[in-house]
């Protein structure tokens, strides 16, 4: 927990990032209100490291459900 609140506080020293606390009904609204923006960052070469081309049809499910 220490190395979290170094962190935060060296990121507020030094403007990077600012903490702003969200009840969940003004974090909600952010999302509903917010764009959609599709392969942010996903291009060829990201596809080709994973093993997959781009633009194909994938099937994502999680391996954590406790079976």
């Amino acid at each position: 927990m220490t190395r979290l609140r170094e962190y935060l506080k060296t990121a507020q020293a030094s403007n990077v990032a600012t903490v702003q606390k969200l009840t969940s009904d003004q974090a909600l609204k952010l999302v509903q209100d917010g764009g959609v923006e599709d392969h942010i960052g996903f291009d060829a070469a990201e596809a080709g490291r994973l093993g997959l081309m781009l633009g194909q049809t994938v099937g994502i499910a999680p391996t954590d459900t406790g079976k």
